[in-house]
């Protein structure tokens, strides 16, 4: 992967952290902190949802600023890609389609 697709991709994770996150929250810090902690994910913070791909996507939920977010990961290239919030509704490959929740009980 290019260098230049890299940044273009890390500049939509940290517009999408601003906008469905908190415009305070270091989205380019939350990127670095991510990418670590996918190498061995801390259930307290960071929980697996669901494959979205075949090639590597996973939906993964993490927590920050007192409540879950989701966030989608590609683990093919080792980065996060977006942002999602409760109520969307996603639809893994060859699966059903569900809506993300913010109730979920552990």
């Amino acid at each position: 992967m290019s260098q230049k697709f890299n940044m273009c991709r890390r500049a939509h994770f940290i517009r999408r952290v601003r906008e469905r996150v908190s415009p305070k929250t270091d989205g380019a810090e939350l990127w670095s902190i991510l990418i670590e902690q996918m190498a061995a994910p801390d259930p307290r913070y960071l929980r697996f949802v669901a494959r979205l791909t075949r090639g590597g996507r996973r939906l993964w939920r993490f927590w920050l600023g007192g409540r879950w977010h989701f966030l989608v990961f590609d683990h093919a290239n080792n980065h996060p890609i977006t942002i999602l919030v409760p109520g969307r509704q996603i639809k893994p490959e060859g699966k059903h389609s569900f809506f993300l929740r913010d109730d979920y009980h552990d």
